[in-house]
């Protein structure tokens, strides 16, 4: 008798245990939730605070609930630019390793320190995931703006490698790749990488103006005066106007070192 009296009140502290933990659970995915609307709707501070209590809850670190209000928690201080952001960017990272959304905590720190211009940073963030890991829809991003951020801080090298793979990548990014990867080789004096760079940009509509000071400076120097005098008048008409008069310099020293005078005045 005694035997079953005891069963039944470990069983009987069970239910209670258990009845506990679901009402802890049910209230802390409540603030959740709530908090969560709040983030969506662009209330930063207030959502934080939910945030904050949700991670002082009772609930295991490596609960669902924890993990995501980690996430959340460090997106509201970077948006807020808290001075505690970036540990708590950190944080998540070292105690969720394997969450889906590490990657997404990364690209986001790493978009905000782009906007923002703070390169190092975003070598930092955008350095620590693998090519490999980031999806086919966001390699030409992602190349391009760890790219850029090594050009920043003169990493050339590095950028210029980053460059040429992103070239690879049809997309919105594609044709900035081209540009800062021809750049990069024209500044190098590596002038057939670069024409063949500067060409597919001929038409672009972000840099298909500036190409022709690029492809006249390449005839010039490498002294193919007859390519530069052929297409000559084409890559004037195509040129920005504060490119312009530099095009049109290179075209009348061309003209003047065929000895054809009338054209070169």
């Amino acid at each position: 008798m005694r035997k079953v009296f005891s069963m039944a009140f470990v069983f009987i502290c069970s239910l209670s245990v258990f009845a506990q933990q679901t009402s802890l659970e049910q209230g802390e995915e409540a603030t959740y939730n709530t908090s969560v609307d709040l983030f969506n709707d662009g209330l930063y501070a207030a959502a934080r605070v939910g945030f904050d209590e949700l991670l002082s809850s009772d609930l295991p670190t490596q609960s669902f609930l924890k993990e995501q209000g980690s996430f959340y928690r460090a997106l509201c201080a970077l948006y807020l630019m808290n001075e505690n952001s970036e540990y708590f960017l950190t944080h998540f990272a070292q105690t969720y390793p394997l969450s889906p959304r590490w990657q997404e905590a990364h690209v986001t720190a790493a978009n905000y320190y782009f906007n923002n211009r703070r390169y190092k940073k975003v070598v930092q963030w955008l350095g620590a995931i693998d090519a490999a890991d980031v999806t086919k829809a966001f390699r030409s991003e992602y190349y391009f703006k760890l790219a850029y951020s090594q050009l920043m801080i003169k990493d050339v090298e590095k950028a210029r490698n980053l460059f040429f793979q992103g070239t690879e990548y049809k997309g919105e990014y594609q044709s900035h790749h081209r540009y800062y990867y021809g750049h990069i080789a024209y500044q190098a004096e590596q002038y057939s990488t670069a024409m063949a760079q500067f060409k597919l940009l001929i038409g672009d509509e972000k840099f298909g103006g500036v190409v022709p000071y690029y492809l006249s400076q390449i005839y010039y120097k490498t002294g193919d005066i007859e390519e530069l005098l052929r297409v000559g008048e084409s890559l004037l008409s195509q040129a920005v106007p504060s490119r312009a008069a530099e095009v049109a310099k290179l075209i009348g020293e061309g003209y003047y070192q065929k000895s054809n005078w009338l054209q070169a005045v």
